[in-house]
């Protein structure tokens, strides 16, 4: 067996163990070569052939595989290759047009016309694929037939190694006819085929179009010398174009650089928002061209996807296809930029460099295709081939010109199949520490590139917000105003809920009205609308199979138009409807949907902000400089930034902002102790938060590894009560102290979570830190009967997020436990805590406050008259300030007194305000004798200061 690994080919006869852990450790880059027959199989226990199944039937993880000798099961649109294992079939891998593959060989795999017709395809569907090699197969003409029509549109195949198969003219002349439209390919061996001089010809033709092609192997065909020489000299005149476009690219590179020019970064971000389980994950699936997965499981927090999204070249323009970019912090992202620049300001020369090297396929374009030692090594052996091609002739002595011409071939075989990663033919691999398989990376801007760097195609990150309530105080934090918003329900269940009978309907609006589908589309435009005013909205209903008539996609839609309102004018509409129909089964409307959100984001100005060189590669530093590190202090990004020539604080804040907003980074900045942190990782920020916060009943923990580290009590504690404990926040988060230190820290600025200081109903649930988290509280039964003065907070002219609440609970559990600190002696009793209301006393004033969350209002009753307008003031800024740094200023509320002596049940602010509603508002000279008792808040006034 071979497996290959990183930049070397390790070649081992290990043990059984031995291998199943490296099939499991390096599952990215196996090679099977073992001539496995039924009757000469490898003997391998059951565990390895559970690691090879895993895998190689990841297509995630599956990026080089090599092939040697298998069988093969063919499908109508798929090739099963098939490994015989202990005198069993065992499946090695599926290629598909879903593979991540970006190297594969099939040697004497049995390859022939049917089977290149379905690896066409995957041609086509696979936009990463650098590497196809077919070598000794049974491949004719009409197979190359489908390969050079496919090839004809691929912008990413570097090598396609055709030696040894059953080649002739025809096939030649489909792969120079390809050859005329594609100018990314570099290396093709056609050598011990049947080609003739007329193959060759066609050839010659094509290299005189296409400059970007610089090595053919026509070795070992029915060719004459004169027709080889002049196919070598066409083949040197493209190297010496290539020479020539290098050196002005990196000269355009360099100046990118020193002139500290700026580029346009075509990124954005991309929400995924919805009721939970409604379909949102399936669809970004669909959109990364993924297979529908009928028992994925619910999201946890939030999954952040990285993506690339280019034109399908092969099909028409209305095909688009998304690439999921590994989520690298290595990359170098300021090279990335600095090459689209470059590229940008040589196409603005195209004129004159065309002149200079006339070719009517010649472009500027091709960023630093081939390695220097590459580019040196052709340099030679092209050089050796001319001096020897112009000394043959048709009357030379055929064995001589043979013997010289596999001399040739022998050096060329050399140079260019050395095991070197750095040269292109081979399984390029990567070096690193934790040896990833497959990174091998090469900046190509073939002119399809170009194209793409100037077009309005952008880059996505792609957040999935997890469905679950629960999340959704967490969701607030991450809901940025760059970025296009997917907003998904399940056309299958609001349908159901439409085909209810009346008095059904009003049951669950009346029992369970914030779980309903309607709720919660209307709860997601407003939260898209107070976060991103003005962002696009784009509403995908999900199922759209099981939707069977016309009729019911008319009735979705009025629902739809009827929770609008005639409001959000930032929804993308489809023609007449208000929302896109997809299918993530049967893929019915995904490409549309890419085509969709692909035109919303570039026509948002932030996707052409000129964004400077140097701050990309202060991001790139600052990434290097963390090492891996989830998060660091913005001190050192100063430090960075000022060594990049990023001098002035409000560039820093402008730049980290704009990085955060993208999806790049976490950078909070709505108060000092968050501006001080930036979140390097945002994944591992969402997986952490969404470890504690989360629907213990959909998401619940490992009770065995629970019972084990014996912390049942603790587990119960938190999600029956919302109380956690620190040794539970540490085995959850399982990190180094300082990041448990840093995600609490993170917490408690948020306001999600508040230290408590209460007394204990039982001594077993005594800890050294408790820490309380609203969003963690169960629902409990209001009281029939609410004692004290009414105050109402209205939010119905908007609506009510979830996460308020919950914010203002935190808020006052601290200003408990602030007096309780200060009052020694003082028993703390903590307060009645549930999701949907509470009530706490606050010694200071020696009064009880009630707080309950309706549907959209907040209302608080206070037991004391004339601790009412001190509680009033205290709520009204805690809500301000929550508005503010939470919420991005976009609540609006307007409030409402109950007039207890009055005819009217509620009264306005103004009308309260005007007429001195008691014990609201006071008069002058109560306000005088309430000065005289300031001592007796001062605690109060200190807390909110520090708030």
């Amino acid at each position: 067996m071979n497996l290959h690994l990183d930049a070397y080919h390790w070649r081992t006869t290990a043990t059984e163990r031995e291998f199943e852990g490296c099939v499991r450790e390096y599952p990215a880059a196996v090679c099977f070569n073992g001539h496995l027959t039924p009757s000469g199989g490898i003997l391998l226990g059951p565990n390895v052939v559970e690691a090879i199944r895993e895998s190689s039937l990841d297509e995630k993880k599956l990026l080089a595989l090599s092939l040697l000798n298998c069988a093969v099961a063919r499908g109508e649109s798929e090739l099963l290759f098939i490994i015989f294992i202990n005198e069993a079939l065992v499946p090695a891998t599926r290629l598909s047009s879903r593979a991540s593959l970006e190297y594969l060989q099939l040697q004497n795999c049995g390859i022939n016309n049917r089977d290149a017709e379905v690896i066409a395809g995957l041609m086509r569907g696979n936009c990463s694929l650098k590497y196809l090699g077919l070598y000794n197969n049974v491949i004719e003409d009409p197979g190359v037939f489908h390969l050079a029509e496919a090839l004809a549109g691929n912008d990413k195949l570097l090598t396609l190694n055709l030696c040894r198969n059953l080649v002739s003219d025809d096939g030649a002349e489909a792969l120079a006819k390809a050859l005329k439209e594609n100018i990314t390919l570099q290396l093709l061996d056609l050598s011990m085929n049947l080609v003739t001089d007329q193959g060759c010809n066609a050839l010659i033709k094509a290299v005189s179009i296409n400059t970007f092609i610089i090595y053919i192997n026509i070795f070992s065909n029915a060719i004459k010398k004169k027709q080889e020489a002049k196919l070598i000299s066409a083949l040197g005149r493209n190297e010496a174009a290539a020479l020539a476009r290098l050196e002005r690219e990196k000269t355009a590179y360099v100046d990118v650089f020193q002139n500290r020019l700026k580029g346009s970064w075509k990124r954005s971000k991309l929400m995924i928002v919805g009721q939970g389980k409604s379909g949102k994950t399936s669809t970004v699936r669909s959109l990364l061209g993924k297979q529908f997965e009928p028992d994925w499981l619910s999201t946890l927090g939030a999954e952040i996807t990285q993506t690339r999204v280019q034109n399908q070249t092969f099909a028409p323009d209305t095909t688009r296809v998304w690439n999921e970019v590994e989520n690298d912090t290595s990359l170098n992202m300021a090279s990335e930029l600095a090459i689209g620049i470059a590229l940008s300001k040589l196409e603005e020369n195209k004129e004159d460099t065309t002149q200079k090297y006339k070719s009517n396929k010649e472009y500027p374009g091709w960023f630093g295709p081939l390695s220097r030692k590459l580019m040196k090594s052709l340099k030679m052996s092209r050089n050796s081939i001319f001096a020897q091609a112009s000394e043959i002739t048709e009357e030379a002595n055929v064995a001589e010109a043979e013997e010289e011409n596999l001399e040739d071939e022998e050096q060329m075989k050399t140079e260019f199949d050395s095991s070197n990663p750095e040269d292109m033919v081979n399984i390029p691999m990567r070096n690193d520490d934790k040896i990833k398989a497959f990174g091998y990376k090469q900046h190509l801007f073939s002119r399809r590139n170009v194209e793409n760097v100037q077009s309005s195609f952008v880059s996505f990150s792609i957040w999935d917000y997890g469905g679950q309530t629960v999340f959704y105080s967490l969701h607030h934090l991450f809901l940025t105003k760059f970025g296009v918003y997917l907003l998904v329900f399940s056309s299958k269940e609001l349908l159901q809920f439409i085909h209810l009978s009346p008095k059904e309907r009003a049951f669950i609006e009346k029992t369970q009205w914030n779980d309903t589908p309607e709720e919660y589309i209307k709860f997601w435009l407003n939260s898209c609308d107070m976060h991103a005013p003005g962002a696009p909205i784009v509403i995908v209903g999900t199922f759209s199979d099981e939707v069977d008539s016309q009729t019911d996609l008319e009735k979705l839609n009025k629902t739809i138009e009827k929770l609008v309102e005639g409001r959000f004018s930032q929804i993308v509409s489809n023609r007449d409807l208000l929302f896109f129909p997809i299918d993530n089964r049967s893929q019915n409307g995904i490409n549309d949907l890419r085509m969709i959100i692909d035109s919303a984001a570039a026509a948002q100005d932030y996707v052409n902000y000129q964004v400077s060189i140097w701050w990309m590669k202060c991001l790139d530093e600052t990434y290097e400089y963390a090492k891996g590190q989830s998060w660091i202090k913005l001190k050192y990004v100063i430090e960075i930034a000022e060594r990049n020539y990023i001098t002035n604080a409000a560039e820093i804040g402008e730049m980290l902002s704009l990085f955060n907003e993208l999806g790049t980074i976490v950078y909070l900045n709505n108060t000092e102790a968050l501006r001080d942190v930036i979140t390097l990782n945002a994944q591992w920020l969402l997986t952490c938060l969404g470890k504690l916060v989360h629907d213990a009943k959909i998401h619940a923990l490992d009770s065995s590894e629970i019972k084990k580290t014996g912390l049942e009590q603790d587990v119960s504690m938190a999600y029956e009560r919302g109380l956690v404990s620190r040794d539970l926040l540490e085995y959850l988060w399982r990190d180094k102290q300082e990041h448990v230190d840093f995600l609490l820290d993170l917490m408690k600025h948020t306001i999600l979570l508040s230290e408590w200081k209460a007394k204990m109903d039982s001594p077993d649930l005594v800890k050294d830190k408790l820490y309380l988290i609203p969003s963690l509280l169960q629902e409990g039964q209001t009281p029939e009967k609410v004692v004290g003065f009414m105050c109402m907070f209205d939010f119905s002219e908007r609506y009510l997020p979830i996460g308020i609440f919950e914010r203002l609970v935190c808020l006052l559990v601290s200003l408990v436990g602030q007096e309780h600190k200060k009052k020694v002696g003082v028993e703390n009793k903590g307060g009645v805590l549930y999701k949907n209301w509470c009530k706490v006393y606050l010694h200071s004033l020696d009064t009880s406050v009630f707080l309950e969350k309706k549907r959209d209002y907040l209302l608080m009753a206070v037991d004391r008259a004339k601790t009412c307008p001190t509680i009033f003031q205290m709520l009204s800024s805690m809500l301000k300030r929550i508005n503010e740094e939470v919420m991005g200023s976009g609540l609006k509320w307007k409030v409402c007194f109950e007039d207890v002596w009055g005819a009217s049940k509620m009264l306005d602010y103004e009308d309260a305000k005007k007429c001195k509603l008691k014990p609201w508002f006071l008069t002058f000279n109560e306000k005088a004798q309430a000065q005289k008792n300031k001592g007796q808040e001062q605690m109060l006034d200190s807390f909110l200061d520090t708030f």
